[in-house]
């Protein structure tokens, strides 16, 4: 059972047990219904139902809502809710789902995370500064694939069958220390609070779940809460502020999730190709932008994908030439400045690891002779020649020309990563968007 399918509808709940009943009207107080009074199982025992009208819950006796033509449902508990708090949770998400964030705090840090972790808009831009909420507010929802993010309300993902996970925060992601006084202006604060603490093992002072209650009811806008050791309490605002107590904000727990500060990249390459200058640089936006001394400009990404194919056209016969291996190496350090998938015709970063192997240090790795030999060898050939690279289960795949012929070369990606001293995960990444 879900709480949407109780509301603007003429339906009881017939709670069995004290337990149900406990279940039942603790979810719907923390969701900020109002159930004062409402806790009367004692009364009717195992004939009592609840009722949903204007965002309070009314109690009476099972006959009472038959008689009424009420339609009684049974509970048997809430149907659990799919929730979003952890990156990996994120990363396992299916084609076919979305993430909701019901406030703007919420997006924001959602939003702030991802861009931490090199994530950005469908169409480049970056997450920061623009979380696209306003448009449709409570109902946003954000679909995610690969590292690239777009929105819509959540009735078009419905409609199209998506399932919706909600957002609630990121878990742990509250900086909370000891003998903090928090202040929760609203009771989705306080709920975040004290699941945070909950996962952390700590209780009311009574000993009892912080999950069974909020208490944000008592106090509401100027409740605050004690975090004291391995116990929580709670009081007002005014209470901590006459006796001259240091208040934290909510707000202030949130750790933000920025991306660290970098210089922007920028490189520039000096009389060549009969050009004095030609500048490849990311401008304050996050733009690629490459500027010739002739005058010829290419601004945005769109344009950085023209200039690609423009030298693909102009030089892409003779892939080994220092013009267009220089021209595309560039763009390419650009595009990983951008966290923008490499070129598919020279993956740089790939390159880059190949060029620290060495062979000395792989003598001490533990491989077997032959291996460290095919290992040599394949790192020889892929350094000697232009080559494109892909990778399957087990292996990565080179593939290369000679006279004429075309070869290729698999070498078990367990022994390139010992080689190189890196991750399957760094490996994959770099050859991806060649994989065949």
């Amino acid at each position: 059972m879900k709480i949407s399918d109780l509301e603007g509808k003429k339906m009881a709940v017939h709670c069995k047990t004290k337990e149900l009943s406990d279940k039942f009207l603790n979810k719907l107080e923390l969701s900020g219904f109002d159930t004062l009074l409402s806790d009367r199982w004692n009364i009717y025992g195992k004939n009592t139902c609840y009722s949903i009208y204007k965002g309070k819950v009314y109690y009476g006796r099972y006959s009472y809502y038959e008689s009424e033509d009420y339609e009684i449902h049974e509970f048997e508990g809430w149907e659990e809710e799919l929730r979003i708090k952890t990156i990996e949770q994120l990363q396992k998400l299916g084609k076919k789902d979305v993430i909701r964030c019901k406030t703007l705090d919420l997006a924001t840090e959602f939003l702030a995370k991802l861009h931490s972790k090199g994530y950005r808009w469908a169409s480049h831009d970056s997450l920061v500064g623009e979380s696209n909420w306003d448009k449709y507010g409570s109902q946003t929802c954000y679909f995610v694939e690969g590292k690239q993010l777009c929105y819509s309300d959540d009735l078009y993902f419905e409609r199209n069958g998506f399932k919706i996970y909600e957002f609630e925060g990121w878990e742990d992601e509250l900086n909370i220390k000891k003998g903090m006084i928090i202040h929760c202006e609203t009771e989705q604060q306080a709920i975040r609070l004290l699941e945070d603490l909950d996962r952390r093992g700590y209780k009311w002072l009574s000993g009892s779940s912080l999950t069974l209650h909020a208490s944000w009811g008592i106090h509401k806008e100027e409740t605050c809460y004690s975090i004291g050791s391995g116990m929580v309490q709670y009081a007002s605002l005014g209470f901590y502020k006459r006796s001259g107590s240091e208040v934290t904000k909510f707000s202030d727990l949130l750790i933000p999730h920025c991306i660290e500060e970098r210089k922007l990249y920028s490189s520039v390459l000096s009389n060549f190709n009969g050009h004095r200058v030609v500048e490849f640089y990311e401008d304050s936006e996050g733009q690629p932008n490459i500027v010739f001394s002739s005058g010829c400009v290419y601004e945005g990404y769109k344009r950085l994908k023209d200039f690609e194919a423009n030298v693909e056209i102009k030089y892409g016969s003779n892939k080994n030439s220092l013009v267009y291996r220089t021209y595309m190496l560039e763009a390419d350090k650009m595009r990983l400045a951008l966290n923008l998938p490499a070129l598919g015709t020279y993956v740089a970063i790939f390159r880059e690891l190949l060029g620290k192997f060495i062979p000395s240090e792989l003598a001490e790795s533990g491989l077997a002779e032959t291996a460290r030999n095919h290992v040599c060898l394949w790192v020889r050939v892929a350094l000697d020649h232009s080559s494109s690279f892909s990778y399957d289960s087990d292996n990565v795949i080179m593939s290369y020309e000679v006279a004429d012929q075309n070869l290729s070369f698999n070498i078990g990606v367990d022994q390139l990563c010992v080689a190189l001293g890196v991750t399957k995960e760094e490996i994959y990444n770099s050859i991806k968007y060649t994989s065949s």
